[in-house]
């Protein structure tokens, strides 16, 4: 989908239709993982949440637009060098507050037998899954739905925050992309390397 979004935006000259595209897929792939349950069949627990790398493919690429669009040519490098980290520090709050939300609500559903077997408590609990196999029936299924439950919120909460960017989407800007190249790209670079090279040369002569 990354490809798909990338050819339709060079094609149409255009980015806010994927930018929609791409939230309202995710959004609806997120809903559904949130109706996940712990009894849901192995061909639903696969399908769902390629559905959500659909919609998260087209954003993946369609969102460099909307920063590269306002800028002059010779400002994209500078903005894009901006830009990545800024996209791995959200990365990482994303991840941050995914593990907030399943620890306190494995904390909260899972039986107290379960969480007793973990001396680290509910942080080296969700890190154990593979236990849960060897559990009797009764307690298996208890810590079956615990889990299900709990990632069902996570969805929920990841919901809210991707229906603030799509919002967001609305307010931006459908500006023309760049058609042209900045010819002015590396000549200051190559400039000094040339200077350096003349040095080197009349220091080998004297």
């Amino acid at each position: 989908m990354v490809i798909v979004s990338g050819i339709s935006i060079t094609k149409t000259k255009a980015y806010r239709l994927q930018l929609y595209l791409g939230w309202t897929l995710l959004i609806a792939a997120m809903e559904a993982m949130s109706t996940l349950k712990a009894d849901s069949g192995t061909s639903m627990s696969i399908g769902i949440p390629s559905m959500v790398d659909v919609g998260a493919g087209f954003l993946y690429q369609a969102i460099y637009y909307p920063v590269l669009a306002p800028l002059p040519i010779s400002k994209n490098a500078h903005a894009m060098a901006f830009f990545s980290p800024c996209r791995v520090f959200t990365g990482v709050w994303g991840v941050k507050i995914r593990t907030a939300v399943l620890h306190t609500q494995l904390t909260s559903r899972l039986p107290t037998v379960f969480l007793k077997q973990f001396l680290q408590g509910v942080a080296t609990a969700y890190r154990t899954i593979s236990v849960i196999s060897t559990l009797s029936e009764q307690l298996q299924t208890e810590v079956r739905i615990a889990f299900a439950d709990s990632i069902t919120l996570i969805w929920r909460v990841m919901i809210g925050i991707a229906d603030v960017g799509f919002l967001a989407s609305f307010a931006m800007k459908g500006l023309s992309l760049h058609t042209q190249v900045d010819e002015r790209w590396g000549l200051e670079e190559g400039r000094k390397s040339g200077d350096l090279q003349e040095m080197e040369s009349r220091i080998q002569e004297t």
